[in-house]
């Protein structure tokens, strides 16, 4: 009989203690992660390409900007880096604008973070005289949509948001 009432009362404690655990996304970098799930339930996600805007002004005291976006991500993610020039039209950079010898260069770094320089054509850092400012935008792809279709990596922003990523 006491083995009868142990075994009842550890079955009901194991029921109660697992029916206690939240379920939900528990991957951090995923766009429905939840913080307070403890137990993931296979409904994460995260898109295959994200985008982001931005804006950033050279002056005569800065010719580097350091930019991070709103998608931590993986080190081997893919990132696009585009400038809006002056006729509202979307280029890659690097970018060269109104005097033919300046121009705007980009990076990639790692986490979602990527770096402006504005250079002169020997390659030193340019320091605009007045302010000077840029409407930036990225494409963050991520390294298993980049395996799936390697050609991602040649496109334009635009071109990307016409697929279904």
């Amino acid at each position: 009989m006491k083995k009868v009432l142990l075994l009842t009362v550890l079955g009901v404690s194991l029921i109660l203690n697992s029916s206690c655990k939240q379920e939900g996304c528990t991957d951090p970098f995923a766009t429905n992660y939840s913080s307070e799930a403890s137990k993931d339930d296979g409904s994460c996600f995260t898109p295959s390409v994200i985008y982001e805007e931005f804006w950033v002004t050279f002056t005569s005291t800065s010719a580097y900007e350091v930019l991070s976006t709103n998608h931590i991500g993986n080190s081997d993610d893919f990132m696009i880096i585009e400038v809006k020039d002056f006729l509202d039209n979307w280029s890659a950079v690097p970018f060269s604008w109104g005097e033919v010898d300046k121009f705007l260069y980009g990076s990639h770094g790692e986490y979602g973070v990527f770096f402006l320089t504005t250079r002169d054509e020997a390659g030193n850092n340019y320091y605009p005289s007045s302010p000077l400012s840029f409407n930036v935008r990225v494409a963050i792809i991520t390294k298993s949509a980049i395996e799936l279709n390697p050609e991602l990596e040649n496109m334009t922003i635009s071109e990307l948001k016409t697929l279904d990523l």
